[in-house]
């Protein structure tokens, strides 16, 4: 197993997987709904308090989804999806977590296929990983649970939006996030392992594996899914179908 972790330095540019003429998005979610009930038609609740609502006062650019911090999580139920990563065609997810301020919050947005692989990014409170963390099972070298800034460096008392990228391949993950959503990535973190990353299908949020959050809720806002092929897959891409024209038009 291979990891990295950049604390909190700020990362510049827009990352290697910015081809977004290319990528095909499988999931925009802005939350943009009328009220609560149409939001979880979309949203199917699991766990001991369903936990879930819609914000329509808050969120960046949109109403938010929010999630009180009870023992339940929120499953994407709207479409169905089944997507390997490759080396070619990374898997990119993307979206906002509000930070309320309060320690000893348990709320993260994951992306999994039960428990193989599984992903988690948020908040969490363990000795291992103690506030902004992120969660990486059965795939790019296993690490479990990693903190990636304290409650500390988050600032108590300092409510904020964080925003995350997260690029997989078919071995590897590249994590990086924004304090603030300001626009400049304060961090990054890489992990990669022998393990393939296999196929995802679950988009979830709220209380990671369902579990019940002490420090309260949080807001999601601009969750995104999509596969962005590597500029050179991309080009292979274009050069496959310029011949097939070319052809096709030699054969009229």
């Amino acid at each position: 197993m291979k990891s990295k972790i950049i604390p909190l330095i700020a990362v510049v540019g827009t990352g290697a997987w910015s081809m977004s003429g290319q990528a095909q998005v499988l999931l925009h979610e802005t939350f943009d709904y009328p009220d609560t009930t149409a939001m979880l038609a979309n949203w199917s609740g699991a766990g001991s308090g369903l936990g879930g609502s819609l914000n329509t006062t808050d969120g960046l650019g949109a109403p938010s989804g929010a999630h009180d911090g009870t023992a339940s999580v929120h499953v994407w139920s709207g479409s169905a999806f089944s997507i390997t990563p490759t080396d070619a065609s990374p898997l990119v997810l993307s979206g906002d977590l509000w930070f309320s301020g309060n320690g000893g919050q348990r709320n993260t947005i994951g992306l999994r296929t039960g428990v193989n692989p599984l992903f988690e990014f948020g908040f969490y409170n363990q000795a291992a990983a103690n506030g902004l963390s992120a969660r990486i099972l059965n795939f790019a070298g296993t690490p479990g649970w990693v903190q990636l800034a304290s409650y500390t460096d988050l600032g108590a008392g300092q409510p904020q939006w964080i925003r995350f990228e997260a690029t997989f391949t078919a071995t590897a993950l590249d994590l990086k996030w924004d304090l603030a959503a300001d626009g400049t990535w304060d961090g990054a973190y890489s992990s990669s392992g022998a393990t393939p990353t296999g196929a995802f299908s679950d988009l979830r949020f709220g209380g990671p594996s369902g579990v019940s959050s002490v420090g309260g809720g949080f807001l999601v806002d601009n969750i995104k899914l999509e596969v962005v092929p590597e500029p050179a897959a991309a080009t292979l891409l274009g050069l496959g179908l310029s011949s097939l024209i070319a052809w096709r038009r030699s054969r009229r």
